[in-house]
């Protein structure tokens, strides 16, 4: 492993743990409020759907998570390859080299079209 990748894993084991740390607090700060205050009736009413939008917004990070990680992992696979010309590529190549040694010469009427006088300026 190299000494980044061993530093970027601690790191993200310290941040985790201060993360953790800070929730563990709150929760406690949540469970003193909750002793030292009555709950209102119905207060816990809407808490069923709160759950149910936190539990899709989970799902959801989750499944962007796994398809990045996807992505990473087919564009780590496909940046170690060296580049190489597709077939097509090199077909389009050559047909533009043959159209142009094929192409036709300037007709006069398009020299007509760009002789043409253009219209005088307005009087002032």
């Amino acid at each position: 492993m190299s000494k980044y990748v061993k530093l970027a894993e601690e790191t993200g084991d310290r941040y985790l743990a201060a993360l953790a740390q800070g929730q563990e607090n709150f929760l406690n700060y949540v469970a003193a409020m909750n002793r030292w205050t009555p709950r209102p009736a119905g207060a816990m009413a809407g808490m069923s759907a709160w759950r149910a939008f936190a539990n899709a917004s989970f799902e959801f990070s989750e499944r962007c998570l796994q398809q990045q990680k996807a992505f990473s992992d087919q564009f780590l696979g496909q940046a170690g390859k060296p580049a190489k010309a597709s077939a097509r590529t090199r077909t389009s190549s050559a047909a533009k080299s043959s159209a142009t040694a094929n192409a036709p010469a300037v007709t006069s009427s398009k020299k007509k079209a760009s002789t043409r006088s253009k219209p005088a300026p307005a009087a002032s």
